[in-house]
């Protein structure tokens, strides 16, 4: 029985989340509150202002500070995100952990590119839906209209799909994005793809994709796919007759030509929702790709529906995702070419197989940062997911060196580290070697089924380092010769839980070394407080600027992170700073609330969503209007 009353306190973060909790009555209702902030790594936080205690109300700004050769990594606890200043609403005892990483350690740096955020080009033209998602016509195609208005749109622009009241669907066969043009989707409009087998010309081996991103090798702007909007595949229409019979499914989005392999370089996804590919939903063969703020969601049960999958490319980066499906959240494959230069971090990985290299390998990969990311394979049960994977076998195998995992949290996995040069029973003269693989700030929030750290053979050793590396549950077997062999283990500085379990049941017959050089168990376990959120959020207006004292109409974009989840429910609130400047109940994945009267000068504007029975209370967003 729930005795006492709770009262939501809310904590606002610089990149624009806002992170509530729920409070006893009588710690809200104290007068004053203190705020504890604690650092990993090296770097230095300041508060202003600076006091012993807040008055409630007070916004405190913090402000972390890398020491030299040092980055900012992001906050936890009572604090999430990564912006290096963040203010903080003092309405309790807060305790703020700022983590700092080591640039290039152990000299992993991931993308060599200096990568910002992408931004959405001109339209040249604007096409509009001419039926509605609700009453899909699935042979009324627009595919056409789209290819023509793709042929025509210059290099660096974009073709628009736009609703017009209750016409919001668009429905096509296969098309190609000419080189240099940006497909951009409004909020209100879902692309379908048609589910006509016979559309996608399938063989044995390969089927035309959805959408072909044709190649180019020297334009920049590349490609792009970007929007507020949703493409959906619709391949549960080929799922079941590839689960029976090995059907083969066609892949939603392949950048790159499909027949050559040849690549689409400098290709973009942005802000997208991505849905129920029949196969992979992106398949990438593209140097200087960014996938930014991305959606993507299939059944748990989905065949093969990997959400993506760069390949043989260099200079990867894909970051603030959010990705659910029915296989791997993302895979590097060397298959075709070698992979090298991959940052991915600051993502949300739920139901799903992980993050995982290969299983081709046999063309090298090298230099993979993959950074403050959370994993969670809740809804996928039973002990088949994976959550980290380097999975290659001798008829495609390679070198995979200089990986590091780096601040991660880890909950319900199956397999939480999977390292398996024997992927299948294949053979072939195509040896899988992986070394210099590293863990440093990685924490396991519950135990797994079990882990598998297995090297080729006694000449191609897994070598890994554990650096602050916390499992809070593991077993007395873990560990044992069936599934950890042929490895060497270097672990410290910082502390690893399970040292004496890895050095208890690290027998010799199995060549298995490890090297205890672990100088500093004080270092603070890795925080994933606060860091799970199953609602992905964003802010939105085609109106950046209004006359002085008009009104502006935002929309809110709210929807689950897992493939058949409950939609939310509950209320959306319009913040500029702490102020509630508009509110309304949440009416479906869009919510439109008018801000009444825009004053002189710039308004940032972050959306506050209230939480209900099945999700917690989540801030996102920011949208920038301005009074001229």
């Amino acid at each position: 029985m729930r005795c006492r009353v709770w009262t939501r306190v809310a904590l606002v973060a610089a990149f624009a989340q806002v992170v509530v909790f729920d409070l006893p009555s009588d710690v809200a209702a104290a007068s004053s509150y203190t705020l504890t902030v604690t650092t990993l790594g090296s770097g230095s936080v300041s508060v202003s202002p600076v006091a012993p205690s807040y008055p409630a109300g007070t916004v405190v700004t913090l402000t972390a500070s890398p020491a030299s050769g040092w980055t900012f990594s992001s906050w936890s606890g009572s604090l999430t995100g990564y912006g290096n200043s963040s203010t903080l609403v003092m309405n309790g005892n807060y305790t703020v952990t700022a983590t700092f990483n080591q640039h290039g350690y152990y000299g992993i740096t991931g993308d060599s590119r200096t990568v910002a955020e992408p931004s959405f080009p001109l339209a040249c033209t604007v096409l509009t839906a001419q039926q509605s998602a609700s009453i899909l016509n699935q042979s009324l195609f627009d595919t056409s209209r789209l290819q023509s208005a793709i042929n025509g749109c210059p290099v660096g622009q974009a073709v628009e799909l736009s609703a017009s009241g209750s016409m919001n669907a668009f429905l096509t066969q296969p098309i190609t994005l000419r080189a240099g043009v940006t497909l951009l989707l409004d909020p209100e409009v879902t692309l379908f793809g048609s589910t006509n087998y016979s559309d996608y010309n399938c063989t044995a081996d390969l089927c035309t994709p959805l959408i072909d991103v044709a190649a180019n090798t020297t334009l920049n702007p590349g490609s792009a796919i970007m929007g507020y909007g949703v493409i959906d595949g619709q391949g549960s229409s080929c799922w079941q007759s590839a689960i029976d019979d090995g059907t083969r499914c066609p892949r939603l989005i392949w950048v790159g030509d499909y027949r050559t392999n040849s690549t689409s370089d400098n290709f973009t996804l942005y802000k997208i929702t991505i849905q129920n590919a029949g196969q992979f939903h992106v398949y990438a063969i593209s140097n200087g790709f960014t996938a930014w703020g991305v959606k993507i969601a299939a059944p748990n049960n989905s065949p093969n529906t990997d959400g993506i999958d760069p390949s043989g490319s260099s200079n990867i980066t894909i970051r603030d995702s959010y990705i659910s499906d029915g296989d791997d959240h993302i895979a590097l494959k060397a298959g075709i070419g070698h992979v090298s230069n991959v940052t991915i971090t600051h993502n949300h990985l739920y139901s799903g197989h992980g993050i995982s290299v290969g299983s081709e390998t046999n063309a090298g990969v090298n230099n993979v940062l993959v950074s403050d990311n959370v994993i969670d394979d809740a809804n996928v049960g039973g002990t088949s997911t994976n959550s980290i994977r380097i999975k290659s076998d001798s008829s495609r195998g390679g070198e995979v060196k200089d990986v590091l995992y780096q601040d991660i949290c880890l909950q319900n996995p199956g397999h939480a580290f999977v390292f398996d040069p024997f992927y299948s029973d294949a053979t072939g003269s195509l040896i899988p070697y992986f070394h210099n693989i590293h863990m440093q700030n990685v924490h396991m929030l519950t135990t797994d089924s079990n882990s598998t750290f297995v090297g080729y053979d006694a000449s191609r050793l897994l070598t890994m380092t554990m650096d602050d590396v916390v499992w809070d549950a593991y077993s007395s077997s873990d560990f044992t010769s069936a599934l950890t062999s042929n490895a060497a283990f270097t672990l410290g500085p910082g502390k690893v839980n399970f040292a004496s379990t890895l050095q208890a049941n690290a027998p010799s017959d199995a060549n298995v070394t490890v090297t205890n050089n672990i100088s500093n168990t004080s270092v603070p376990t890795y925080d994933c407080t606060g860091r799970y959120t199953y609602l992905a959020g964003e802010l939105y207006s085609k109106t950046s600027s209004v006359t002085t004292g008009s009104p502006v109409t935002l929309t809110s974009i709210l929807q689950p992170t897992v493939s058949g989840s409950t939609a939310p429910t509950g209320t959306i609130s319009i913040l500029e700073g702490t102020t509630v400047v508009a509110a309304g109940p949440v009416a479906g994945r869009l919510t439109y609330l008018t801000v009444p009267s825009v004053g002189a000068g710039a308004h940032s504007y972050t959306v506050q969503y209230s939480g209900d029975a099945n999700y917690a209370p989540l801030s996102f967003g920011r949208f920038t209007v301005t009074g001229t």
